[in-house]
């Protein structure tokens, strides 16, 4: 990996010659980068799913050089709309449809070294990516398996490559320097440049902020799509590259920052430290750790080595994984309203199809409902053939979901004694018997399962669990089942998650003896998740201005009126006010998406809506349907000319003067 990058540093930097072809040369000049910036930064659709939105929203001009030179268009009919979005490849190769062959080959070796280090993405998947940009030579020994953790294979990768073009339009202009004649000198400059640190001369774009307004203001268009002082996934990798004894291998920041924040005190037996956030400082506490970390754990390699992944992670889904899979494989995720429980749930499946797979790549709806509980529909089926339908017989997980109820029964769940048509009874298995026996399989034993029940405490639990309170207890022992008889027992390879809305009945009404035998994670009304997903900045302030953004920080501020621990109004609710909260997932109504996937600005009418049709009605039921107790709930706190329980006082005037 590293001879790699310092052949690529030394060939295409120092000797201006291209990696993939030999006969290319002075292929790294000012003159191509320019053309790169005017093609790529400079493109007037913005983002791969922002080019489409804009080009089906603007009437055909043939005269707009732009569209005749994109002709994203004529590519979106010829798709006959069958293409959702344009991903990032279709996006450039109509950016550089025009671009001289110089222009593509650099920008190409560019994708080539933002792949380098991504270690979930295979050598052939790799090579196939940049042939389809710029034909190249086979030659796989140039795309290694990588290093990095996962999340970078395709989520910021617009905005990754606009840095990388920058770095290199800045590393083309020192490099001019004949002394600057080895790669070792241009990982110092490298390693400056993200760090943002002036160099030693007196060059004026001796850092990436004065660098990037200089490109900003020479640009034609800009759509704001680029964070300048983001810290993103491939500046980790070219730190780790660039040296890789004091960087660690580790691509996303926020995972360093939370080794840091959940490990330090552990193992260094030290307070954490204020600046544990700090760039310049974090890969030197990393490296601590993970030095005291080898004294106790021999076999230890990396972070993302259980049971080290659960501990630093440190979320309901790491903490819930590491229950099921070393004490209690049966859990209940229980919490207040919209704090996420099923999603949560299934998370929890991902990283068990994560984990058994030895890949982190991301997973989408459509992949989950691939390992999805289904078996082959034969009629004559006895209890010991039941089989897996062909699509999931190589998958490693299997999963299903059901919804308790008032009327859900044990007939429902284990088995029944069924009437048929010809006048004969017959058993009839429920879903849970019906995955158990799969699960239990020899074919299946490396497989696992999981079941999810949604709202457990809704259904009459001795009821319908009958010989389970026995066996989720000693999963090494069988019962006969009530209706066949059939000796049952419930395989280790089966693990039970419960979602449970402690606000709809308390936990300490549940049955006695389901508790023993669950385990309980409480998830949290989570603000921290609001700010990631609306993408904004938490510190700025909520003021009089009429735009998304703002309204998104109204959401923020609303959900901290509810909730803050301290002067939150919902404490005010007596003994459960621990248990009716709001969570963050009524707010986060707030995105929207149109039928192309592309995101709706959100408006001040959508944060009403919700708030009037949806967190207002559950207030109303925390309050016993007591208009004045809810009203009181806002006045106490904010003055009686604020009772946000009023369409009247809800403007964004009123909101934005809340403290």
């Amino acid at each position: 990996m590293n001879e790699l990058f310092n052949n690529f540093l030394e060939k295409v930097l120092i000797e201006k010659k291209s990696i993939f072809n030999d006969k290319s040369t002075n292929i790294f000049t000012q003159d191509i980068i320019q053309g790169i910036i005017n093609d790529f930064i400079n493109n007037p659709f913005g983002s791969a799913n922002e080019g489409k939105k804009k080009a089906l929203k603007q009437p055909i001009d043939e005269n707009d050089s732009n569209i005749k030179a994109f002709r994203l268009i004529e590519y979106l009919k010829k798709t006959n709309g069958k293409k959702n979005k344009l991903d990032f490849f279709d996006k450039i190769k109509k950016q550089f449809e025009k671009a001289n062959a110089n222009g593509k080959e650099l920008f190409a070796h560019l994708i080539w070294l933002r792949y380098l280090p991504i270690a979930d993405t295979k050598a052939k998947t790799k090579q196939e990516k940049i042939k389809s940009f710029f034909e190249i030579n086979e030659n796989e020994n140039l795309f290694p398996n990588g290093i990095a953790s996962y999340g970078m294979a395709q989520q910021q990768i617009d905005n990754e490559m606009v840095h990388l073009v920058c770095l290199f339009s800045y590393l083309q202009k020192v490099t001019e320097d004949k002394s600057i004649n080895d790669s070792e000198k241009i990982k110092n400059l490298i390693i400056n440049w993200i760090f943002d640190n002036k160099d030693n001369s007196d060059d004026e774009q001796g850092c990436k902020t004065e660098y990037f307004e200089k490109i900003l203001k020479e640009k034609i268009k800009w759509d704001g799509r680029i964070d300048i002082n983001k810290h993103l996934p491939i500046h980790n990798m070219l730190l780790h590259l660039c040296n890789k004894v004091k960087y660690e291998p580790i691509a996303i920041q926020n995972h360093k920052i939370s080794i840091v924040k959940n490990l330090y005190k552990e193992y260094l037996k030290k307070d954490l430290p204020s600046d544990y956030t700090s760039l310049d400082k974090i890969d030197k506490y990393i490296l601590d750790i993970k030095y005291e970390i080898k004294k106790q754990i021999p076999d230890f390699k990396d972070f993302w080595h259980e049971p080290i992944v659960s501990k630093w992670k440190g979320d309901y889904v790491a903490n819930s994984y590491e229950i099921l899979t070393q004490y209690q494989k049966q859990i209940i995720l229980y919490g207040a309203p919209g704090t996420g429980k099923t999603y949560n749930a299934k998370e929890l499946i991902k990283e068990f199809i994560k984990v058994h797979n030895n890949s982190y790549s991301e997973i989408s709806e459509t992949d989950l409902n691939d390992y999805k509980f289904q078996i082959e529909n034969v009629e004559s089926q006895k209890d010991s053939e039941y089989k897996l339908t062909g699509n999931l017989k190589d998958k490693n997980v299997i999963w299903d979901i059901v919804q308790f109820n008032q009327s859900f029964s044990y007939e429902d769940f284990i088995e029944s004694m069924r009437p048929q048509m010809n006048g004969e009874w017959k058993i009839v298995d429920g879903i849970f018997k019906k995955i158990a026996n799969v699960a239990n399989d020899e074919k299946n034993k490396e497989k696992s399962f999981l079941l999810i029940i949604d709202e457990i405490n809704r259904g009459k639990i001795d009821k319908i669990f009958g010989e389970l309170l026995y066996l989720l207890e000693y999963r090494n022992e069988s019962l006969k089942l009530h209706y066949s008889g059939f000796d049952f027992s419930i395989p280790d390879n089966l693990f039970i998650v419960g979602t449970m809305n402690t606000a709809d009945k308390s936990i300490a009404l549940l049955d006695v003896a389901l508790r023993r035998r669950f385990w309980f994670v409480r998830c949290e009304p989570q603000e921290s998740v609001l700010i990631s997903l609306y993408k904004i900045d938490a510190d700025k302030k909520v003021n009089n201005e009429d735009n998304a953004e703002n309204f998104k920080r109204m959401a923020v501020k609303l959900f901290r009126l509810l909730n803050d621990e301290k002067n939150g109004i919902l404490k005010e609710l007596g003994d459960d006010a621990s248990e009716l909260k709001i969570g963050h997932s009524y707010f986060l109504k707030l995105i929207k998406t149109d039928e192309n996937g592309d995101d709706i600005e959100p408006s001040f009418s959508d944060l009403k809506n919700i708030w009037f049709y949806s967190i207002i009605p559950l207030l109303e039921e925390y309050c016993s349907f007591n208009k004045t107790m809810l009203s009181e709930l806002f006045t106490n706190k904010l003055g009686k000319e604020n009772d946000l329980s009023l369409p009247i006082n809800f403007t964004i005037e009123k909101i934005a003067k809340i403290k």
